[in-house]
């Protein structure tokens, strides 16, 4: 699946990362840095008023790639202003994809089976009274209630467990035939991308599932995040998923 547009990573996605210290592979700081910029940055777009921020990042802000994706210069001068060390969040590419051989497909078919059993679906309204609010609640020791997104969090968890790349995990944003924004988890092997769907105990390739894939994670980085240019059916939108 190629990439066609940049866009910054959901802002629930990074403060589940900014929770879950080390889970993402970005340290907190350069995480908050990037959640208070982007507030500044869409505001201004929306000419709407934002959550006050330090001066530092609205400095930053002004030049900012809010694709999520900071060009060389950008990161030094950010950098500079906020008295931190140089911020990368380039994904670093899937060096060795997943070899797709019977075990493979054995162990992520019990974790797929395992998580959509164990956990109980709940909306975040009911479970955290927050409209979109992403978490681990099986790992992190929490009632095993949860939606979408924390099914995919869970499903990534146990696969980098095993031994699965972080880089061969991305969570993508989905909208359903029945026109409900959905996160699925997406695994990269040597035989092309598949699907792990809390809806459903099948794993399917990525373009069989009847999905509108509608901004998604490449190769697992944190803020490497585009529409895709294929089958991309809209723009940014919070994660208020099912």
């Amino acid at each position: 699946m190629r990439m066609a547009i940049a866009t910054p990573a959901p802002a629930a996605y990074l403060d589940y990362c900014a929770r879950a210290e080390g889970e993402c592979g970005e340290g907190s700081q350069s995480l908050q840095v990037q959640r208070e910029a982007q507030k500044v940055a869409w505001s201004e777009v929306f000419k709407r008023s934002a959550d006050p921020a330090p001066a530092a990042i609205r400095l930053a802000a002004e030049k900012t790639d809010w694709a999520g994706v900071f060009a060389a210069a950008n990161r030094q001068r950010a950098a500079k202003r906020l008295d931190i060390a140089s911020i990368e969040v380039v994904a670093k590419p899937v060096t060795s994809k997943p070899k797709a051989d019977a075990e493979f497909w054995a162990r992520l078919n019990k974790i797929n089976r395992k998580i959509n059993h164990d956990l109980v679906r709940r909306t975040d309204l009911e479970g955290y009274g927050q409209e979109d609010y992403w978490a681990a609640p099986i790992s992190s020791g929490a009632a095993a209630y949860g939606d979408c997104e924390d099914y995919v969090l869970e499903k990534r968890r146990a696969l980098m467990a095993v031994g699965v790349p972080a880089s061969a995990l991305s969570v993508a944003v989905v909208t359903t035939p029945w026109g409900e924004t959905h996160a699925v988890l997406l695994v990269d092997t040597d035989q092309g991308e598949y699907v792990l769907d809390n809806l459903s105990s099948f794993i399917a390739p990525w373009a069989k599932v009847g999905y509108a894939w509608r901004e998604r994670q490449f190769s697992g980085g944190t803020f490497n995040w585009g529409l895709p240019a294929t089958g991309a059916s809209g723009g940014l939108m919070s994660v208020a998923a099912r």
